[in-house]
């Protein structure tokens, strides 16, 4: 997983304002991102492991939701998406070298390698997670009724 950039928290965009901005894409703005996500996906060949345009700007709008990933509105919001595309399916073709080089086999999760070895042992709360899952897969939902 590449290093986290940290996004002044003036510049970073709230929920809320992710939103709003996926309710005013375009169609030229939507035509514009699945054109990107195909290219990204056509360049990662085999690496996208079975996944789709569709499955990466699904991943770069989840990502967004979650925390993961922070919008800079210094850029627009389609080329937040579009660099947060390129760089979700880097590490998909990253992670998918490594699977070739090592051996699909050997590899104990999904985890960054560097993080496999990490154990935590914050408590859980399954019905929260289960509620949030449930928020973050609807507002998904809502993207993809877009795209």
């Amino acid at each position: 997983m590449a290093t986290k950039r940290k996004v002044p928290e003036a510049k970073a965009a709230s929920i809320d304002l992710v939103m709003a901005a996926v309710e005013a894409l375009t169609e030229k703005d939507i035509y514009r991102l699945e054109r990107f996500a195909r290219g990204r996906i056509w360049i990662i060949k085999g690496a996208a492991d079975g996944r789709d345009a569709l499955d990466l700007l699904g991943e770069a709008y989840q990502q967004t939701l979650e925390g993961r990933r922070t919008w800079n509105t210094d850029r627009t919001f389609v080329q937040y998406l579009e660099n947060t595309m390129q760089s979700i399916s880097g590490n998909w073709a990253g992670v998918y070298k490594t699977e070739m080089k090592d051996g699909r086999d050997r590899i104990v999760s999904d985890k960054d390698s560097r993080t496999d070895l990490i154990e935590t042992t914050a408590s859980v709360d399954p019905v929260a997670v289960a509620e949030e899952e449930a928020r973050y897969e609807e507002r998904l939902r809502a993207i993809r009724t877009l795209f």
